[in-house]
């Protein structure tokens, strides 16, 4: 299946190609015009698409105390991504392209009700669900992810209400070993809090 990707940070290129070598990097988003996305869409114009955005999270983080949420300098760049889907849409229907365009976006728990609701506006998603990384790694990472399917709990997985968002649980299953066995870091807990650096010898 074809992925193309953009990102500009160049330490996250070189993870996503250590990990995943079969994607397509483009680098800067904000530089994606119709052109350059209509060619994208006619190399593969029967396959399905997948569209994953997760906007810059430090202006709706709860960590900041003056959160200016999606009117901050860097969480505002969802309206470039925005854009961009705009354009894809646009490009698809005058293709006339049949195959499928689905949606799903992250941000931070922490991301405002009134910003949830612009981002589902922007992105004609649905509401959003969380899902904790403590599920599938030993760190807490509670996040919001915008769907524009509904999502359907399997035989093993619960739905449990906090807050105003459903959490999906019993998703994913922890590693038998984790990731820093070698590094001498140890543990306090069962889980990392978010900003724990797996990385750090325990005194």
């Amino acid at each position: 299946v074809p992925t193309h990707a953009w990102e500009i940070l160049e330490t996250s290129v070189q993870v996503a190609r250590a990990k995943l070598p079969h994607v397509r990097h483009h680098g800067d988003l904000t530089a994606a015009d119709q052109p350059y996305l209509a060619r994208i869409l006619a190399e593969q114009p029967d396959v399905p698409i997948l569209v994953a955005a997760g906007f810059p999270c430090q202006d709706n983080s709860v960590v900041r105390s003056k959160r200016k949420g999606l009117r901050g300098a860097k969480s505002s760049l969802i309206y470039d991504i925005a854009y961009v889907l705009k354009s894809l849409r646009l490009l698809h229907a005058h293709l006339q392209l049949t195959s499928p365009i689905h949606l799903i976006w992250e941000n931070v728990l922490g991301t405002s009700e009134s910003d949830s609701k612009e981002v589902i506006k922007l992105t004609e998603c649905l509401q959003p669900l969380v899902l904790d990384a403590e599920e599938v790694s030993f760190a807490r990472r509670p996040r919001l992810f915008w769907p524009s399917f509904q999502v359907k709990a399997r035989k093993w997985e619960t739905w449990t209400c906090k807050g105003p968002y459903w959490h999906l649980q019993g998703w994913g299953y922890l590693p038998k070993e984790t990731p820093w066995q070698s590094t001498g870091f140890k543990l306090l807990g069962e889980r990392m809090v978010t900003r724990t650096c797996p990385g750090e010898r325990s005194q």
